[in-house]
């Protein structure tokens, strides 16, 4: 497998040296071991991360990437264990005694973690699943939505949580510090850290009044400092009980970045907290586009050491706090903050890195991450960017095409790499219209076909436009009488596309449970499938049921297969490939319409695939089809991050590329390592597969 063009630097799970390693865009605790290495809470992979002293980047507990939700029932991503063994539930917090003990706020699960020095992970305190603010013994206490932690030298740990009992915001009632002592007793150390609430707005007028949990940070004797985002103020609570206000005034309406001493100072949204080795502490402050790193002296005098630009979290954040939310203090009084972003107005996240300012805030560098290989440039192999290609095919010169979803053009990949491109780049995209591809866009394209003749036939919603060699773009059939549904799904889109020999063109619908055949001229009738009418079952025409459909290719006999089962929790309908003949019978040849999503090889019929996440990562990101000269079906799969092949020759189902949940890029012997790959084309003996900013090939065994 090698790199054709494109770059995949951005997001993932990847560990490895600095440069090479790749997180998920939901970065979150971080905290400083006695021996330098930074530990990372990294949220979206629901795992423990640590970058070591000498750069190197490692999973010390936890993995995977199942979705989380703050209302999930029943518990998900929840064990003990060691290493990858162990599983958290989306943990935003992190701190490091001085033994090199890790404690890890468990925020889905509403618990509190430890993983000690051999990455053994176990419950600390709290009951999985169950969210409560109950004092006793640890097994028996609760913790609600845990999201700042905190460990001082005896031993004792500080939990900042929501005061709820369910975690929802129109029931906060409180935002209580939880202490867990040495001897595993749980107390509360107040309910209500704040004096006043925050509020948000709702169109209606109305305000909802909540506490925001606030922030924590113990020096070695016991001195917790707090950082309340509610307030605005940072407090100490020192051993013998007694609390004081050490920066900010508590008072309504007194948010604001004025330095000065004491309660001369103002502060904004108070994202984190850390002390230095002198216990000095410092705050990560900041609205969502004035981020500032301040550092509060021991007498309460604020000074601001790094002042971010004005900026919007969907721009390019390179060099600067704009996205930061949580930060840490090195040996060196190195200031670390979690880092994510995205360019060119994009509301998709693209990058995510730990970066280091110096203590002096002049400077930064990127510790460990990337930053983005997101763009719209023509060039060569590395040169080129990209902005999440997905469908790919071939022309009849050997022109790989690709669909650049989030510049909402095509691109044509020569196979030295050269990359070109076919229409206008654009943030902002509106239906495309007939005229000159110079003068179009084709919003959100996720998939494409071609004719004999080089003509480009490319789905817009539920239109489907064609484009000629010469630029011409026109509008072949638009299916909206077709398939709108006002009791239903309302409008549907066009998943899949294929042709055949005599230029007929077969679309997929998504929820219409249909596969349209449309003629040259562009006359469509229902090819397989019954209009509204969901479901699974084989057979030919109006007989056969699909229950969402996906991509769609064909192989050099004129017969067509199809992603089926995307929507697996609306219709209880297992992902499965099925293939229809030019006659139109449909039939299955992988997969279990009454099984759950999964990821499992074998004989056609013990197989399961997972072909788009629930809710999707992203509506663009599901799996896709190719087919090669022998009759060999391949299919993508975003989700576990694997090449499937189903083997024409008795439908065994294998793992051809990638490692299952491991998201990066490793080139070299198969199966090295991909990044959501999408798009798949097969061309000979190789394979194309678009992945975020890249398309990478593989040289077929």
């Amino acid at each position: 497998m090698s790199l054709l063009a494109g770059s995949t630097d951005g997001l993932g799970n990847q560990d490895g040296a600095a440069t090479v390693a790749r997180f998920s865009k939901d970065i979150k605790g971080l905290a400083v071991s006695p021996s330098g290495d930074v530990v990372i809470a990294d949220a979206g992979n629901n795992a423990i991360r640590k970058i070591s002293t000498t750069g190197q980047v490692s999973t010390v507990a936890g993995g995977g990437v199942t979705n989380i939700s703050i209302y999930a029932t029943p518990i998900v991503n929840y064990a003990d264990g060691t290493g990858t063994a162990a599983q958290f539930g989306a943990p935003e917090a992190v701190a490091v005694d001085s033994a090199g003990n890790t404690y890890v706020a468990d925020t889905k699960n509403h618990v509190v973690r430890k993983i000690d020095a051999a990455g053994k992970a176990t419950t600390l305190a709290g009951q999985p699943g169950k969210c409560g603010n109950a004092d006793g013994s640890a097994p028996a206490a609760t913790f609600c939505n845990p999201s700042s932690i905190a460990v001082d030298g005896a031993g004792t740990v500080y939990v900042a949580e929501m005061g709820s009992a369910n975690g929802r915001i129109s029931q906060v009632s409180g935002n209580p510090i939880r202490k867990i002592s040495a001897t595993g007793e749980v107390t509360t150390v107040v309910f209500k850290a704040s004096q006043m609430p925050s509020r948000q707005h709702f169109s209606g007028g109305a305000y909802v009044y909540f506490y925001i949990p606030v922030r924590l940070a113990v020096d070695a004797g016991g001195t917790l400092y707090v950082a309340d985002p509610n307030d605005h103020v940072v407090r100490k609570f020192e051993p013998n009980g007694q609390v004081t206000v050490l920066a900010g005034t508590v008072s309504e309406n007194n948010a604001g970045y004025m330095d000065g001493a004491g309660t001369a100072a103002k502060f904004h949204g108070l994202d984190a907290i850390a002390l230095d080795r002198q216990n000095q502490a410092y705050v990560l402050d900041g609205d969502g586009v004035n981020k500032r790193i301040r550092r509060v002296g021991s007498d309460g005098t604020v000074s601001t050491i790094v002042q971010s630009p004005r900026c919007s979290m969907f721009e390019t954040l390179g060099q600067s706090p704009c996205s930061a939310t949580h930060l840490a203090v090195d040996a060196a009084g190195g200031l670390l903050v979690n880092e994510f972003g995205s360019m060119d107005g994009s509301a998709y996240v693209t990058y995510s890195s730990v970066r280091r300012f110096t203590a002096d805030g002049l400077t930064s560098s990127v510790v460990a991450g990337s930053l983005s290989g997101f763009g719209a440039l023509d060039g060569t192999g590395g040169a080129a960017r990209f902005a999440l290609p997905t469908g790919l095919a071939f022309g009849k010169g050997g022109t790989l095409y690709a669909a650049d979803s989030l510049n909402h053009t095509l691109r044509t990949i020569s196979a030295e790499g050269v990359t070109r491109t076919i229409g206008v780049p654009t943030q902002s995209c509106y239906r495309a219209e007939p005229g000159r591809v110079t003068e179009t866009s084709f919003c959100y394209v996720t998939t494409l076909a071609l004719d004999g003749a080089e003509n480009l036939y490319v789905p817009t919603g539920n239109r489907i436009m064609k484009v000629t060699p010469a630029g011409d773009v026109s509008l072949l059939v638009d299916l909206t009488a077709w398939v709108y549904s006002p009791g239903g799904a309302g409008y549907d889109q066009v998943q899949g596309i294929a042709l055949d020999s005599a230029g007929n063109v077969y679309v997929a619908m998504e929820t219409s449970g249909v596969i349209f055949k449309i003629s040259p001229t562009g006359q469509p009738v229902v090819f397989a499938g019954s209009l509204h009418v969901r479901g699974h079952a084989d057979g030919q025409g109006s007989a056969a049921r699909f229950s969402a459909l996906g991509n769609m290719t064909t192989d050099a006999s004129g017969n067509f297969y199809v992603v089926d089962g995307k929507d697996y929790p609306s219709q209880g309908i297992g992902p499965t490939v099925r293939k229809i003949t030019p006659e139109g019978v449909v039939s299955t040849i992988a997969g279990k319409a009454d099984a759950a999503p999964g990821w499992v090889d074998g004989a056609r019929d013990v197989a399961r695939f997972r072909v788009a996440d629930e809710p999707l990562i992203s509506s663009l990101q599901s799996a896709q089809l190719a087919v090669d000269g022998s009759g060999n079906v391949y299919i993508t799969d975003p989700i576990t991050s694997v090449i499937r092949k189903i083997a024409a020759a008795d439908g065994q189902v294998s793992t051809l590329v990638g490692q299952p949940g491991r998201y990066g890029f490793t080139a070299g012997p198969l199966p090295g390592m991909v990044n959501r790959p999408v798009g798949i084309a097969v061309r000979n003996s190789t394979l194309y597969i678009s992945m975020p900013n890249a398309v990478v090939q593989v040289h077929l065994p």
